[in-house]
């Protein structure tokens, strides 16, 4: 998503402005949208609307859309990182700080100032989450308890989500275990919104199940659970809910034998699979041969063909099996090249429909079919032209005539 938006204004040009409505709209596809019929939906209508079905930038990206688009990540925890790698955040980071081609003893100064401005905005964040008192907007048991345990950062974002919660119905399918929540306004939202949405609980009231997937892409519980947890009058946010990293215990992270100093060990359940990755990692450990002397190098650098590039070498999983579409330069089409297309100018094309003139109501003179300045016939031109060059000159023979000559 980070490339995407970054892309997008040197690809989209005029469309990609900050007073578009283009621009409001993309945003609101790419940040809000949870399941994929309605990304389907609403880029179909978004490309309609702004007669961009044949903008050859938005092509290539819906291609791609798997490796970037939110639905399509709703199961998989990314913590709102929205680059491919850390290293492209931290090149984006530091080359706000260093100018290109500087000199050494600049580039260490200018890097202990970005390490410095970097933890003093994370004591800043810490003090702020320790001293400074929590707004409560809707004064619910949920919200006060959210107000003990996440930082104030994220104490703002939950507190978005409650508000947004209050917007829905909760219908009871199952007791305790299976519910529909529906908007309250579904007739007056837009038709590829979806308002219908089934959470399911388990585990006694202890974990929440939304089609959604925002819990376990983001680790922050859904609207949708939110309302149902409200219908259902708890009093505290399920412990498997609390991810230890939006936690104001996020850096109480101890060894081994200092472990049972920690303030938060009843957050070790926060994580659905946690007691599983551990075994798993546990038995795989096992199986390896240890052998903390050898060294390890990174691996051989493939030199690629053509003229040497400071691209950086992308991982494999960015290296995409299928290739991007192409599109001809001429009409911007695809399936064809320019060398194949049929609005070249030394193709033959279609016959004009002669209209009228708007004054006189006479109809327009039909435009001069162009010939070949060689041999006086349509459709091509000299360039392309087969035939041998024909002498005007009486008793001169032509060009192909004379030994040694070419044309």
């Amino acid at each position: 998503k980070w490339h995407i938006l970054k892309k997008a204004k040197e690809s989209l040009g005029s469309n990609y402005t900050k007073k578009s409505d283009f621009r409001a709209e993309f945003h609101k596809l790419v940040h809000e949208m949870l399941t994929i019929e309605e990304f389907e939906d609403r880029w179909a209508a978004l490309l309609e609307k702004y007669s961009l079905t044949k903008n050859t930038h938005l092509t290539q990206i819906y291609e791609t859309r798997q490796k970037w688009a939110k639905p399509y990540f709703a199961g998989k925890f990314c913590a709102r990182q929205t680059s491919t790698g850390r290293s492209e955040s931290a090149n984006h980071m530091l080359k706000q700080y260093v100018p290109p081609s500087c000199s050494m003893n600049l580039f260490v100064k200018q890097y202990n100032k970005l390490q410095f401005d970097r933890e003093q905005e994370e004591g800043f964040q810490e003090k702020r989450t320790r001293l400074s008192g929590a707004v409560l907007k809707v004064n619910t048991p949920l919200e006060m308890h959210a107000s003990k345990v996440y930082t104030r950062k994220m104490f703002e974002i939950f507190g978005g989500i409650l508000y947004e919660s209050g917007s829905y119905d909760v219908e009871e399918i199952i007791p305790k275990q299976k519910y529909i929540v529906t908007h309250v306004k579904a007739e007056k939202r837009e038709k590829w919104f979806k308002c219908r949405y089934e959470v399911n609980v388990s585990d006694n009231l202890g974990y929440f199940s939304c089609i959604c997937g925002l819990f376990e892409h983001m680790g922050m519980v859904c609207c949708h659970s939110l309302q149902v947890m409200n219908v259902l009058r708890l009093k505290e946010i399920p412990p498997r809910h609390i991810l230890k990293r939006w936690s104001i215990h996020g850096r109480d992270n101890l060894p081994d034998h200092l472990k049972h100093y920690q303030q938060d060990m009843a957050s070790e359940g926060s994580c659905p699979n946690a007691n599983s990755y551990n075994s798993d990692y546990s038995e795989t450990a096992s199986r390896l041969d240890v052998n903390v002397g050898d060294s390890m190098l990174a691996p051989e650098r493939e030199k690629k063909r053509g003229r040497p590039t400071t691209s950086r070498d992308k991982a494999p999983y960015e290296k995409g099996s299928n290739k991007r579409s192409r599109f001809c330069s001429i009409c911007r089409g695809k399936g064809h090249k320019s060398s194949t297309c049929p609005d070249r100018g030394d193709a033959p094309k279609k016959e004009r429909k002669v209209g009228t003139c708007s004054k006189c109501g006479l109809p327009k003179k039909e435009r001069k079919v162009g010939t070949c300045s060689k041999c006086g016939l349509p459709g091509h031109r000299k360039t392309t032209c087969s035939k041998p060059l024909v002498s005007s000159m009486p008793g001169v023979p032509p060009a192909h005539s004379f030994p040694g000559t070419f044309v």
